[in-house]
């Protein structure tokens, strides 16, 4: 299995799971966030690492 999809797959299928540790600081910061927008934790970090890959 490739880390990327095949130009050919349809580019999203279902989601995952992905575990990460992340530095203090930063878990507040996502907290505060996170409540501030009404959101989980896990759907704002979600949506931070996609708009940052869309980006790159």
């Amino acid at each position: 299995m490739t880390a990327y999809p095949s130009s050919n797959a349809p580019a999203f299928r279902y989601p995952r799971r992905l575990t990460i540790t992340v530095p203090q600081s930063i878990y507040h910061q996502l907290l505060e966030r996170s409540d501030w927008e009404g959101r989980s934790m896990s759907n704002l970090a979600a949506y931070l690492l996609e708009t940052s890959l869309e980006q790159a």
